[in-house]
């Protein structure tokens, strides 16, 4: 009996060795694998990408199974959008967000709050708000086109955590090919015109581009929120502005936007005015090579008022 008392002491002495040293290798073991993952900081994102953490505009499509006659729900990627339309990804992880043929898209990160219209959205104009728990990213179509949205997490490894996705930009197909007419039209009508226009239409509308100048953060009232979303805005835009390089003569800029990848003609017109601005927000119109800054329409029939009366055609109305 006294061997036995003699030996369970020992025994219970050992046991909290055995569980300090246990504790010991898994704490060891979790310390190693967060200085691997502390070394590689690329390895992190790229993991991260492994998961759904890229939300792309959807939209839901309704189908009859024929073999049930009853409706199906599904959930589908958008991939057309319009002219003008805003296409949002949102991410858990930064992203590079590449286009390509490159041009063929406005890539904006980081604004908050956006007005206009969506994909995915009502079909009419609306104010978004997006968290700042993820990454926001704005996709435009500047033109009618089939192009590659390439979405690269920032610390990528691995080529298969790279995202590509097909978005076809659809538009007026004939008003393209009137932008080149209507500026050859309208100096040839004119001069035939010498009765009302010389004198109150001397100048012969060569270029005409229009940048509509809103902080991304703000909220505008009803009556300008709709300004450019407009259709009718838009397709006038689409039809009228000077075409460069197959895209309309129209953005929609942040104050502090940076215009570095976008057509020579608009890049140069945005830095001219950059110390001319209003308060935002507010309108700039190039007509000639001249830039007018002014403020902000008031309403979707000002706007067009006054697109009509810079392109030279106040005479019209």
């Amino acid at each position: 009996m006294d061997g036995q008392n003699e030996t369970r002491p020992e025994a219970k002495a050992a046991s909290p060795k055995t569980q300090e040293t246990t504790a010991m290798a898994k704490k060891t073991a979790l310390m190693m694998v967060a200085f691997a993952l502390l070394a590689t900081s690329g390895g992190g994102p790229a993991g991260a990408v492994e998961e759904p953490t890229i939300t792309l505009p959807t939209k839901t499509v309704t189908t009859i199974a024929e073999s049930v006659s009853t409706e199906v729900t599904t959930t589908e990627i958008i991939n057309e959008i319009e002219v003008g339309m805003w296409y949002v990804i949102r991410s858990t992880v930064p992203l590079f967000v590449l286009d390509a043929p490159r041009g063929s898209f406005s890539i904006v990160s980081g604004p908050s709050t956006v007005d206009g219209v969506f994909a995915g959205g009502d079909g009419g104009p609306e104010t978004k708000v997006f968290g700042t728990d993820q990454s926001t990213y704005l996709i435009q179509g500047l033109k009618p086109c089939t192009a590659e949205l390439i979405l690269i997490p920032q610390g990528v490894t691995d080529r298969m955590s790279i995202e590509r996705h097909m978005l076809t930009v659809t538009g007026p197909q004939p008003p393209p090919d009137d932008d080149d007419d209507p500026p050859e039209d309208d100096p040839e009508d004119d001069p035939e015109d010498e009765d009302d226009p010389p004198e109150d239409d001397p100048v012969v509308v060569e270029s005409f581009r229009v940048i509509f100048v809103k902080e991304s953060s703000a909220t505008l009232n009803p009556a300008q929120t709709a300004i450019p979303a407009a259709k009718v805005i838009r397709d006038y835009l689409n039809a009228e502005t000077t075409v460069d390089n197959d895209v309309a003569g129209w953005r929609e800029y942040d104050p502090d936007q940076d215009a570095v990848n976008d057509e020579p003609t608009m890049r140069a017109l945005w830095e001219a005015v950059q110390g001319k601005l209003l308060p935002a927000p507010c309108l700039v119109i190039e007509v000639n090579g001249h830039a007018t800054v002014m403020p902000f329409p008031a309403d979707v029939d000002e706007c067009m008022e006054t697109l009509r009366k810079f392109n030279g055609e106040q005479n019209d109305q």
